[in-house]
């Protein structure tokens, strides 16, 4: 039986939307059938780029389009709750980019909506949908390094010169650009339950953080584990992330595009390295594939990233934004 392609509509035509059409062009059951701009000229001039056929001057027109299986939401997180509900109001199966929303408080009354609706909804955060983050738990569940007692890992990225990134109104800064990589990292090798933060971040003259430090502790039964991690939009970092445990660690290369792991012993003695399989260079293939698959079986989520961890995370990240005194005008 053939396999049916998905035809995804994106909404925005900012870098993410173009990194995405381009990452599209590669597959084979997903293609591109539209997009949309409040502006026709940036619509049309996108759509020209990537040799698409339709281009649309109003998101609402998208979202009506029938062609379209899946909306790719790929504006700031400010707009991401708003979008992603009309969306659900036209029954039009929705893919919103990372992170979810602003804040917990939106996350959980969208998803609670499209539940209530029966419309798929899900978070396009990459890492969490690639072969590599359940080698991660593999490898961590398998006990090859002990019991974890710590985490640390970082991200950052030269963003500062955006003016989104700086720009509260936007829901711009580190945390929600470039800490959720780090924190998914810690997800999945220590697990849910955040007990404790302490955290501290250079702000921008706007308010938004610039770079975070932040301190967990999360609890896996009766173990505690120490979690650490930094985020940064103002220079790059060397993306690592190391899993620490009792009989030896694991190393990460590139916390926010796992490209390959190393098992060290409790004499520092490399035992195994694991890259990722091939794929396309962003990794994006796989969350497409995951809706793919989801919306063929009728499902209102991701088996990879459900729901329920999606609003865990954006509540981890509100606790962390008022530990810095970070707050966004529309809150």
């Amino acid at each position: 039986m053939e396999e049916k392609t998905l035809k995804v509509g994106i909404i925005g035509t900012g870098n993410m939307a173009g990194v995405m059409a381009a990452s599209i062009a590669k597959m084979k059951h997903v293609e591109v059938a539209a997009v949309a701009s409040r502006n026709m000229e940036d619509a049309c001039a996108f759509a020209l780029r990537h040799d698409l056929r339709k281009a649309y001057g109003k998101y609402e027109d998208l979202m009506k389009d029938k062609d379209v299986d899946l909306a790719y939401i790929a504006v700031p997180p400010s707009h991401h709750a708003l979008y992603a509900s009309q969306c659900i109001d036209h029954k039009k199966p929705v893919l919103v980019e990372k992170s979810f929303t602003a804040n917990a408080e939106q996350a959980e009354a969208l998803i609670a909506k499209a539940e209530h609706e029966g419309v798929f909804i899900a978070e396009a955060m990459a890492t969490r949908y690639m072969p590599m983050a359940q080698t991660i738990r593999d490898v961590v569940r398998s006990g090859r390094i002990g019991a974890v007692n710590a985490v640390n890992a970082n991200l950052g990225c030269a963003l500062s010169k955006q003016p989104r990134m700086l720009d509260a109104s936007l829901a711009g800064g580190a945390l929600l650009e470039t800490g959720v990589y780090p924190l998914t990292l810690i997800s999945l090798a220590a697990g849910e339950n955040v007990t404790d933060i302490s955290c501290e971040a250079r702000k921008s003259k706007s308010g938004v953080d610039l770079e975070d430090q932040v301190v967990m502790t999360v609890r896996n039964g009766e173990d505690e584990i120490r979690c650490m991690f930094y985020a940064s939009v103002i220079g790059p970092t060397d993306r690592r992330g190391v899993i620490y445990g009792t009989e030896g660690y694991l190393v990460v290369e590139n916390t926010g595009n796992f490209e390959a792991i190393e098992i060290y012993d409790g004499e520092h003695k490399l035992r195994e390295r694991i890259e990722r399989p091939a794929q396309e260079e962003t990794g994006y293939v796989y969350e497409l594939e995951a809706c793919r698959r989801a919306l063929a079986a009728g499902k209102l989520e991701c088996d990879e990233l459900p729901h329920r961890e999606t609003v865990r995370m954006m509540k981890v990240m509100d606790l962390i934004r008022r530990g810095m005194g970070v707050a966004y005008p529309f809150e």
